[in-house]
């Protein structure tokens, strides 16, 4: 366990996939059962869960953790009231790709300032792994 990550709220982060193939997904949900279910397309998928945050600072500190190799993230935009804006910005500055995961119009998203790809709530597992595709291969792109 990450003492730092790890938490009585269920938040938590595995070792490292040794499969370099496995794209690594962080997931920000604070519904449990929907985090759980993004586990399992995710798995399903044949990707690696790299880690699961409940709440704006959980996923802060997973995104700052360096050691914690995230490929692409699927981020809620409302987490128990507060708006997932910081943790955009975040994974903006570390360079990972991120979709958004919300039941919010997204005309609302946007009126919040957070840009990226949406997939709307409730979801089917083949937008999840859509969007999990698409953002590893902008991630995989060359660089100009």
């Amino acid at each position: 366990m990450n003492p730092g990550i790890d938490s009585e709220y269920g938040d938590k982060t595995r070792p490292p996939s040794t499969d370099g193939n496995q794209t690594h997904v962080l997931i920000v949900e604070d519904n449990a059962f929907l985090a759980l279910d993004l586990e399992l397309v995710i798995q399903g998928q044949g990707h690696y869960v790299a880690g699961v945050a409940h709440s704006c600072e959980r996923a802060l500190r997973f995104i700052d953790a360096t050691a914690i190799r995230i490929d692409v993230a699927l981020v809620d935009v409302d987490l128990g009231g507060e708006t997932c804006v910081n943790v955009v910005e975040a994974l903006k500055r570390r360079g990972v790709p991120y979709t958004l995961v919300t039941a919010l119009d997204l005309t609302d998203v946007r009126r919040l300032g957070l840009d990226g790809p949406v997939v709307q709530k409730p979801y089917r597992s083949p937008a999840i792994a859509g969007a999990i595709a698409s953002a590893a291969a902008y991630a995989s792109r060359p660089s100009d």
